[in-house]
């Protein structure tokens, strides 16, 4: 590992025959030290490729002064798990007229702008965000609190909420939240900068590639498809009804086919006169060309005009609207 040969630091940058860290290089620059902001967010999973964001809280410091706060739940297009509800408290009816995480890339890139991003754990957020953001993280730089107080504490477990309880952090709301944890982890933070800590900067280059070998993605074949329990509504639109997916959607097609399948459609892979619906996602023109009409499309289309079958042909939310009609339209 390359030590600024400066003060000591890890070293990210080479720079005329010599490492320095980003607070040396600022230095050098005549510049005022990079920003820092806090991260975190809460999921409804932890798979990245699987899961997706419920809640994302940052806090912008410049040196010790908090300078701004962004923290807003996320509407993730599917339902929340109980078992996640029960560890973040974050429910369905909470995230209902929340923005999608698309709606949020360019505001958060701007929030953290040339900052250093600090977390507890902070590749599992990170995780997630690239893989919410397309990418756009790749090569942010970064600190890690988690291995920095290891040993540092005498604390039965190294658990944010155990190491910030134990130098007098009390949340009033309890832990689990984003924009709690990233005030606990501040307080972390900040307490062993002033202990004498020399801060080791990482700089974040998972890849897609990276995710999708360590996570596991899968392409799941329709036949794979069971419903989780026994469908019981048959006055549901989807019930007994064939039902192929094209395109990318904002949520996993493994996620979507399931949420067909519960509610008692039958998954298929291929458009045919017994098709009952196609959902269609967002089409990449390199593969369909500029009409941007897959194959499952155009031949769905055909199939209507020549009276052959009637299918319908929904978009994404349409989709969603009709898997839950209970729920309003954009939440799960």
């Amino acid at each position: 590992m390359p030590i600024c040969s400066s003060c000591g630091r890890k070293a990210i940058y080479f720079i005329c025959g010599h490492w320095f860290c980003p607070f040396c290089v600022y230095e050098m620059l005549g510049r005022n030290p990079p920003a820092t902001v806090f991260v975190d967010v809460e999921t409804t999973g932890l798979n990245p490729y699987c899961d997706s964001i419920v809640q994302i809280s940052a806090l912008r410091y410049q040196g010790d002064e908090k300078v701004d706060v962004l923290d807003t739940y996320i509407n993730p297009l599917r339902k929340i798990p109980p078992a996640s509800t029960m560890i973040h408290g974050i429910t369905n009816d909470m995230v209902r007229s929340c923005p999608q995480i698309k709606e949020m890339q360019s505001r958060f890139k701007g929030f953290i702008n040339d900052s250093i991003l600090i977390g507890y754990n902070v590749l599992f957020d990170l995780r997630f965000l690239n893989r919410a953001f397309h990418g756009s993280l790749t090569g942010a730089l970064y600190i890690d609190v988690l291995p920095l107080v290891r040993g540092k504490f005498e604390v039965p477990n190294n658990k944010l909420e155990t190491v910030a309880a134990h130098l007098g952090f009390h949340p009033e709301g309890g832990f689990h939240n984003s924009l709690t944890d990233c005030e606990a982890t501040a307080a972390v933070y900040f307490h062993l900068l002033h202990a004498g800590l020399r801060e080791p900067v990482s700089e974040y280059r998972e890849t897609e590639e990276d995710l999708k070998r360590w996570f596991g993605l899968k392409n799941t074949s329709p036949s794979q498809i069971i419903p989780k329990g026994t469908p019981s509504d048959e006055n549901h639109p989807f019930y007994g009804k064939n039902i192929v997916f094209t395109g990318e959607l904002s949520i996993e097609r493994d996620v979507a086919m399931q949420m067909a399948a519960d509610v008692g459609a039958v998954i298929k892979s291929s458009v045919s006169g017994k098709t009952h619906f196609l959902v269609v996602g967002k089409q990449d023109i390199m593969l369909v060309g500029a009409s941007g009409i897959s194959t499952k499309e155009r031949k769905a289309q055909e199939i209507n005009s020549s009276g052959k079958g009637n299918i319908q042909i929904l978009t994404e939310q349409d989709f969603i609207n009709l898997v839950s009609p209970e729920t309003e339209a954009g939440e799960l």
